[in-house]
Protein backbone atom coordinates (compact mmCIF):
# COMPACT_ATOMS: atom_id res chain seq x y z
CA UNK A 1 0.00 0.00 0.00
CA UNK A 2 1.78 2.94 -0.58
CA UNK A 3 1.84 6.23 0.77
CA UNK A 4 -1.68 7.73 -1.40
CA UNK A 5 -4.08 5.43 -0.81
CA UNK A 6 -2.95 5.16 2.94
CA UNK A 7 -3.21 9.16 2.89
CA UNK A 8 -6.91 8.90 0.93
CA UNK A 9 -8.32 5.50 3.06
CA UNK A 10 -7.20 7.78 6.24
CA UNK A 11 -9.66 10.83 5.05
CA UNK A 12 -12.35 8.68 3.94
CA UNK A 13 -12.55 7.03 6.98
CA UNK A 14 -12.79 10.75 9.02
CA UNK A 15 -14.96 12.21 6.63
CA UNK A 16 -17.25 9.41 6.83
CA UNK A 17 -17.34 8.74 10.31
CA UNK A 18 -17.50 13.09 11.21
CA UNK A 19 -20.49 12.57 8.78
CA UNK A 20 -22.16 9.66 10.24
CA UNK A 21 -21.89 11.23 13.58
CA UNK A 22 -23.32 14.70 12.46
CA UNK A 23 -26.39 12.51 11.14
CA UNK A 24 -27.26 11.67 14.48
CA UNK A 25 -30.62 9.55 13.92
CA UNK A 26 -30.97 9.56 10.49
CA UNK A 27 -30.41 6.24 9.97
CA UNK A 28 -30.13 5.78 5.86
CA UNK A 29 -27.77 8.47 5.79
CA UNK A 30 -25.41 7.40 8.87
CA UNK A 31 -25.80 3.76 8.37
CA UNK A 32 -23.40 3.71 5.05
CA UNK A 33 -21.16 6.26 6.29
CA UNK A 34 -20.30 4.28 9.13
CA UNK A 35 -20.28 1.28 6.97
CA UNK A 36 -17.86 3.19 4.67
CA UNK A 37 -15.59 4.94 7.81
CA UNK A 38 -15.44 1.22 9.26
CA UNK A 39 -14.52 -0.79 5.34
CA UNK A 40 -11.61 2.36 4.86
CA UNK A 41 -9.94 1.80 9.12
CA UNK A 42 -9.98 -2.18 8.48
CA UNK A 43 -8.24 -1.58 4.85
CA UNK A 44 -5.79 0.63 6.60
CA UNK A 45 -5.45 -1.92 9.48
CA UNK A 46 -4.75 -4.59 6.63
CA UNK A 47 -2.03 -2.97 5.14
CA UNK A 48 -0.46 -2.33 7.81
CA UNK A 49 -0.47 -5.94 9.48
CA UNK A 50 1.11 -6.80 5.89
CA UNK A 51 3.93 -4.02 6.18
CA UNK A 52 4.39 -5.61 9.79
CA UNK A 53 7.52 -8.19 10.46
CA UNK A 54 6.68 -10.39 12.86
CA UNK A 55 9.39 -12.25 14.61
CA UNK A 56 9.69 -15.43 13.47
CA UNK A 57 7.79 -18.14 15.50
CA UNK A 58 10.01 -20.57 17.15
CA UNK A 59 8.65 -24.49 16.72
CA UNK A 60 10.26 -26.78 19.27
CA UNK A 61 10.69 -30.10 17.89
CA UNK A 62 7.85 -32.57 18.56
CA UNK A 63 9.40 -35.55 20.91
CA UNK A 64 8.47 -38.16 17.63
CA UNK A 65 10.91 -36.35 15.89
CA UNK A 66 13.80 -36.70 18.62
CA UNK A 67 13.48 -40.08 18.74
CA UNK A 68 13.49 -40.64 15.35
CA UNK A 69 16.49 -38.67 14.86
CA UNK A 70 18.25 -40.91 17.80
CA UNK A 71 17.34 -43.99 16.22
CA UNK A 72 18.59 -43.06 12.81
CA UNK A 73 21.89 -41.86 14.49
CA UNK A 74 21.83 -45.32 15.82
CA UNK A 75 21.26 -46.97 12.64
CA UNK A 76 24.11 -45.02 11.23
CA UNK A 77 26.60 -46.50 13.69
CA UNK A 78 30.11 -44.71 13.27
CA UNK A 79 28.24 -42.23 10.52
CA UNK A 80 25.84 -41.66 13.49
CA UNK A 81 28.03 -40.89 16.44
CA UNK A 82 28.74 -37.90 15.86
CA UNK A 83 25.13 -37.06 15.62
CA UNK A 84 24.60 -38.25 18.99
CA UNK A 85 27.50 -36.39 20.42
CA UNK A 86 26.27 -33.11 19.38
CA UNK A 87 23.04 -33.95 20.57
CA UNK A 88 23.76 -34.67 24.00
CA UNK A 89 26.00 -31.25 23.56
CA UNK A 90 22.62 -29.55 23.21
CA UNK A 91 21.15 -31.14 26.19
CA UNK A 92 23.75 -28.94 28.09
CA UNK A 93 21.63 -27.18 31.06
CA UNK A 94 22.34 -23.05 29.92
CA UNK A 95 24.37 -21.46 32.64
CA UNK A 96 25.34 -24.61 34.17
CA UNK A 97 28.76 -23.88 36.66
CA UNK A 98 30.73 -26.79 34.80
CA UNK A 99 29.49 -27.08 31.48
CA UNK A 100 31.10 -30.06 29.25
CA UNK A 101 34.17 -29.10 27.21
CA UNK A 102 33.69 -29.81 23.52
CA UNK A 103 35.11 -32.67 22.40
CA UNK A 104 37.98 -31.77 19.78
CA UNK A 105 38.04 -32.81 16.58
CA UNK A 106 40.51 -35.37 17.12
CA UNK A 107 38.65 -36.78 20.20
CA UNK A 108 35.39 -36.77 17.83
CA UNK A 109 37.16 -39.05 15.25
CA UNK A 110 38.44 -41.29 18.51
CA UNK A 111 34.87 -41.46 19.69
CA UNK A 112 33.58 -42.05 16.11
CA UNK A 113 35.94 -45.33 15.49
CA UNK A 114 36.02 -46.74 18.97
CA UNK A 115 34.67 -49.97 19.81
CA UNK A 116 30.34 -50.14 20.23
CA UNK A 117 31.17 -50.83 23.78
CA UNK A 118 33.12 -48.04 24.61
CA UNK A 119 31.24 -46.02 22.70
CA UNK A 120 28.37 -46.68 24.43
CA UNK A 121 30.19 -46.34 27.76
CA UNK A 122 30.58 -42.59 26.77
CA UNK A 123 26.74 -41.96 26.30
CA UNK A 124 26.05 -43.91 29.71
CA UNK A 125 28.54 -41.39 31.64
CA UNK A 126 27.48 -38.49 29.47
CA UNK A 127 23.64 -39.10 30.36
CA UNK A 128 23.99 -39.82 33.78
CA UNK A 129 26.56 -36.48 34.25
CA UNK A 130 23.63 -34.67 32.56
CA UNK A 131 21.10 -36.22 34.52
CA UNK A 132 23.22 -35.32 37.61
CA UNK A 133 22.95 -31.78 36.91
CA UNK A 134 19.90 -31.15 36.22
Amino acid sequence: MNLGSVVFLCAAAAVAAGLAILAGSDLPIAVPLAAIAVAAAASLLVGAVERTRWPPVELRARPAAVSARVRTAFEEGEFGRVTLVRMLDALEPAGSPSPVRRLTSDELLALKTAPPEQFRRYLSERLDDLEART
